[in-house]
């Protein structure tokens, strides 16, 4: 992606999501963000989502989080996905994140069941099917590229708490804001 494409992305404000210590995202969900997110997950563009995963690292660093973390987990794609694509853009994002935090990276949740893309939004809600692979270091980066709902974030850090982290922070590309 070129150098005035990235800079034509719209910073993303300040989130909030309850059940999260902190969330840090890049950008604000536009037209923009839409087609290079369908690029990296959907046309397998991985040096696209590379580049992603650069900037959401550099944002996370930015917040502080590569001192104050003992791990980088991602929100798992649903296995439908995982085959369809070859790959789960949570993991590549996460690996990323990780190696620019210098933080191991560790594979805390699992999911099962359907991806929530093309659900009601009150399906949405609910959150993904996702359970604990391992028990959780204390502080931990749970990497996402979209809030939409927040409710798969959500969702995920419950899961890891119940695992034993004691903070969890997010990462995401991108935030969509509803009005």
């Amino acid at each position: 992606m070129c150098r005035s494409c990235w800079e034509a992305l719209q910073p993303a404000a300040s989130v909030e999501l309850v059940g999260l210590d902190s969330v840090t995202a890049v950008a604000d969900y536009d037209e923009l963000v839409g087609r290079l997110i369908v690029a990296a997950k959907n046309a397998g563009r991985r040096d696209v989502l590379r580049q992603i995963g650069g900037r959401m690292a550099d944002a996370a660093w930015v917040a502080g989080l590569g001192d104050s973390v003992d791990a980088v987990t991602w929100v798992p794609a649903s296995p439908g996905q995982r085959r369809t694509r070859g790959f789960d853009q949570g993991r590549v994002l996460a690996s990323i994140v990780a190696t620019r935090l210098e933080t191991p990276l560790v594979r805390l949740l699992r999911r099962r069941g359907l991806a929530q893309r093309g659900g009601n939004r009150s399906a949405r809600l609910v959150g993904p099917d996702i359970g604990t692979a391992r028990p959780s270091p204390p502080r931990v980066v749970l990497v996402d590229d979209v809030m939409t709902t927040g409710s798969s974030l959500r969702r995920a850090a419950a899961v890891v708490r119940d695992a034993g982290a004691l903070s969890v922070d997010a990462a995401t590309f991108a935030v969509v804001r509803r009005d």
